[in-house]
């Protein structure tokens, strides 16, 4: 170990046990295929010209947060020319970050923790970034296995950006408790978002109430969005967002969650979106066989909802839009809002499994509304936090007769039927006693297709295809 003014470089394995103030200086790891572990025990590390920890070469990097400490990190705003870093907490290595103690980091120049390799962060620490740019990357991939994780980031709050390697540029979030706030992507992977026993709480560009809503173009004519508007989005996967447990609220002021394979099997998942609320599409991903596909044919994207609870409010849009295929086979999924005379509560360009019933009952922000069938039994409650015009509840069962009410007193009754999903106005439905529309429309998709296989953690499957149905109605 060396010493440098306010510079310490640790140039041997081991472990390393760090306590006490560093008001300008910096931990400098420098120790080639050696396994370094950096115990943080009460300390507080400010540098004014670069990252306060920079692990420039190692093996196996380990930061370990000391039972009950607090430690903090701030790097400066501006870098000292020929460094590599970019964070506060910065590894050109794969980085653990583990412990039981709390971390404070202030990422001044762009990010607050940042891995050129995978970033791992497990235990049970309570880890609290503020950053100029991204909060958390991961390039290769991103993992947050445990803990508590709160995020406040002038861009993106989680990232994962490795493209030249499908099996690379994931996130993948476990049983953590996580708060998200960014300017732009909450989440973003080049690859594969994964959801597991999460509770996650995501608030983009300022939320739904921040959205700027374009007039739509009539047909045949271009649309005036300038396209260098920032379109924040709750998360923005490149392949697929596989959910089968836990709790994700979404407050975008783009769409809540975009992706070309959705698959949402369990767990409760609540957006509120200032675009769509979920959008199915590929992006920048072509999917094999759908090479030529324009904005009104099927892309070859799937979304599927089979299980859990789904809540989605759309300010303008739609509330569910695919690309490809849609089906809801499972669970229960109420979508709220009111849009531009285009869109509508549910929009696909393929196949579809869409049985509801769409009504307009009085809704108010707070409101629970509670679906019953014609026996009386509960079918779903949801707390909905948005004033809505029109709702439309999906995952029911075809010919048979619910009633939608709110407890403000609206209630709207009918019977649930196949309802389209066309590429027109929004979907019909009425005052109390009427149900969903009767004639089905939209485009027949063939074969939805497979995504890439990918985000795969060594030893872990986290990229998951969306399942499809081959019993699926044609809309």
């Amino acid at each position: 170990m060396k010493v440098d003014g306010g510079t310490v470089t640790i140039n041997s394995g081991g472990t390393y046990v760090i306590s006490g103030e560093l008001s300008n200086g910096r931990i400098v790891v420098n120790a080639p295929k050696a396994d370094v572990r950096l115990v943080l025990s009460g300390a507080s590390i400010t540098s004014s010209d670069g990252p306060a920890i920079d692990i420039q070469d190692a093996g196996d990097a380990i930061v370990v947060l000391a039972k009950d400490s607090k430690n903090t990190l701030t790097d400066g705003a501006s870098y000292a020319s020929g460094q590599e870093a970019t964070a506060a907490l910065f590894s050109s290595d794969t980085l653990t970050v583990t412990g039981t103690g709390q971390l404070d980091v202030t990422g001044s120049y762009k990010d607050g923790i940042s891995s050129k390799n995978g970033l791992i962060i497990t235990g049970s620490s309570t880890i609290n970034v503020k950053a100029a740019d991204d909060g958390l990357r991961g390039k290769d991939y991103l993992v947050v296995e445990s803990g508590t994780l709160t995020v406040e980031a002038g861009g993106d709050a989680l990232k994962s950006s490795e493209d030249n390697d499908e099996t690379k540029g994931f996130i993948s979030l476990g049983k953590a408790s996580i708060t998200l706030t960014s300017s732009d992507d909450a989440i973003a992977a080049t690859t594969d978002v994964t959801v597991k026993d999460t509770t996650l709480t995501i608030t983009a560009g300022g939320g739904q109430a921040n959205a700027t809503i374009e007039e739509q173009a009539p047909p045949g004519q271009e649309s005036t969005a300038d396209s260098t508007t920032p379109s924040p989005k709750g998360i923005n996967a490149g392949v697929s967002y596989t959910q089968d447990s836990g709790t994700v609220t979404i407050n975008a002021a783009d769409e809540g969650l975009q992706a070309p394979f959705i698959n949402v099997a369990g767990g409760e998942l609540s957006i509120a979106a200032g675009d769509d609320g979920i959008n199915a599409s590929n992006g920048d991903h072509v999917i094999e066989g759908h090479e030529n596909a324009d904005s009104e044919s099927d892309d070859g994207s799937v979304l599927t909802i089979s299980g859990g609870e789904v809540e989605v409010s759309y300010a303008s849009s739609d509330g569910i839009d695919s690309n490809g295929s849609a089906y809801v086979k499972g669970g229960i999924m109420v979508v709220s809002g009111q849009a531009g005379e285009m869109d509508g509560a549910v929009d696909a360009n393929g196949e579809t499994q869409l049985v509801g019933v769409t009504g307009s009952p009085s809704v108010s922000a707070g409101d629970t509304l509670t679906v019953t069938d014609s026996s009386g039994s509960q079918v779903a409650s949801v707390k909905v936090d948005f004033t809505a015009a029109a709702i439309t509840v999906l995952g029911l069962t075809e010919g048979q007769q619910y009633t939608v009410a709110t407890s403000s007193g609206g209630s709207a009754t009918g019977t649930a039927s196949a309802l389209s999903a066309g590429m027109g106005g929004p979907m019909g439905g009425g005052q109390g006693g009427q149900g969903g529309p009767g004639e089905q429309g939209g485009q027949p998709g063939g074969d939805p297709g497979q995504p890439p296989s990918g985000g795969q953690q060594p030893g872990n499957q986290n990229g998951q295809s969306s399942s499809q149905s081959s019993t699926a109605q044609s809309s």
